[in-house]
């Protein structure tokens, strides 16, 4: 009897240990979701291109950066020919047609004195107001037909004085004989007036300021 018994109580043993209940059907499906979402994660990951750099390689340096020097302004020049004198126009002349104008920039002519008592020297006075830093020429003479003289011009500058007047002095000096030339440089800085006093050995000549200009002050 009792064999029978376990012979009929071992077919459903067998069915239940074969058949899953609801429930652990649901554990086993919610213990399987992140094998497969790690299977896709990884499989994703080896499609897609590794952007990121070896260790030893040179992604290279940041571009420098370089601030760029500005240029200085360049100082306003204003030639001494294109102002109007205030004193002495009339002793001014025209570059003598025989000279190459190429070779003569900008210049400034004055006729020399006849060297007569009453003629010692030709003075030119132009108004620069204070407006002015520098001026600079280069000084040559010029004699038809050639002479031997030596000629010189001497820059003086007015300066307005407290009570109005304007005193005047002296601030550069060059001589040249024929064929020759020198620079005359002086400081015109808060000047009202610039003179240029012309005085020659002989008389009949011209002295030429070539590229006669002042330099603005800023």
């Amino acid at each position: 009897m009792l064999r029978s018994d376990e012979s009929e109580h071992r077919p459903q043993q067998r069915r239940r240990f074969g058949v899953l209940t609801p429930a652990a059907e649901i554990a086993t499906i919610l213990s399987a979701i992140p094998v497969v979402v790690g299977l896709v994660v990884a499989g994703l990951a080896l499609l897609q291109p590794d952007d990121t750099p070896d260790s030893g390689q040179d992604v290279g340096a940041p571009a420098a950066t370089s601030s760029v020097a500005q240029p200085a302004p360049t100082p306003a020049l204003t030639f001494l020919n294109r102002l109007e004198p205030e004193r002495g126009r009339h002793y001014l002349a025209a570059l003598p047609r025989s000279l190459d104008a190429a070779q003569y920039p900008n210049p400034v002519v004055i006729t020399c004195p006849t060297n007569q008592s009453d003629d010692p020297s030709h003075p030119v006075t132009w108004p620069l107001s204070g407006r002015f830093l520098r001026f600079t020429a280069t000084v040559t003479s010029y004699y038809d037909p050639p002479a031997l003289s030596v000629v010189e011009v001497t820059a003086a500058v007015g300066i307005a004085r407290r009570d109005g007047h304007i005193a005047t002095a002296d601030v550069g000096r060059q001589r040249v004989s024929e064929h020759d030339t020198a620079v005359l440089d002086v400081s015109v800085e808060g000047a009202r007036q610039l003179t240029l006093r012309v005085v020659c050995e002989k008389p009949g000549g011209l002295v030429i300021l070539t590229d006669a200009r002042l330099t603005a002050a800023t």
